[in-house]
């Protein structure tokens, strides 16, 4: 949206098809040049305007997977791509003692809980996933919260907002935006969070938003690492 000779990114007006958060780094002169006609109907309207008009995905089903990996296959996907990404490894705890064995470290992801093939007794999560020694790591509920993240490759829509600002924080592409405070650093830009929040790792692409209107988009990037919480300190 244009207003007042600056590019606004707003959130799309159905919040379920909403694509603004893979859209975080686009800048004023990328805008100036951007259309997005869908990003104020709902995807019911938009198929009734595609079948009027005789297209042949008017009545196409939803992608429920990366909609360029074919069969949803996204660990076969890696393995062709990124071997290293498929060879099996070691599943530790908080201490290091190893509990099992994975199939790959491109199969996982921080967070998930089922198909680890390990039984410890309780619940346990992906708290964190080592690249470099090809090894997970696993734990409670409670061990997946951080205090906050740092972001690399930022970029603002239209300038940087002012340092201590409280922003709105999304780390997943239709999760909930968590309120932050933003501020730069020399390792980059970051965030820490009013409350401990769970799942987010390295590598995930990190949208800002306006505290104020939670719809317009600030900006973004890529997390590079993330604070953990203090002990006694949140939930």
């Amino acid at each position: 949206r244009h207003d007042g000779g600056r590019h606004r990114l707003l959130r799309g007006v159905d919040a379920r098809k909403d694509q603004s958060y893979v859209l975080w780094m686009l800048n004023q002169r990328d805008l100036a040049r951007t259309l997005l006609p869908v990003g104020e109907m709902d995807k019911t309207e938009t198929r009734r305007i595609a079948a009027e008009l005789g297209l042949r995905t008017a009545a196409k089903p939803d992608s429920q997977e990366i909609c360029f990996v074919k069969g949803g296959d996204v660990a076969g996907y890696v393995a062709e791509h990124i071997p290293q990404g498929n060879i099996p490894g070691p599943i530790t705890d908080s201490t290091g003692a190893v509990v099992g064995e994975h199939r790959g470290i491109a199969r996982y992801t921080v967070g998930q809980r089922k198909g680890l093939g390990i039984s410890l007794g309780v619940p346990v999560f992906v708290t964190a996933i080592d690249a470099g020694a090809n090894s997970l790591v696993v734990g409670g509920r409670g061990d997946l919260g951080v205090a906050g993240l740092v972001a690399e490759e930022v970029s603002f829509v239209s300038g940087a907002p002012a340092g201590g600002a409280p922003v709105l924080v999304q780390h997943r592409a239709h999760g909930e935006a968590n309120i932050g405070v933003l501020n730069e650093r020399p390792e980059g830009w970051e965030v820490a969070f009013a409350e401990p929040v769970e799942a987010v790792a390295p590598g995930q692409s990190v949208a800002f938003y306006s505290a104020s209107e939670p719809d317009e988009v600030l900006g973004g990037g890529i997390v590079s690492s993330t604070l953990p919480v203090l002990a006694g300190v949140g939930s």
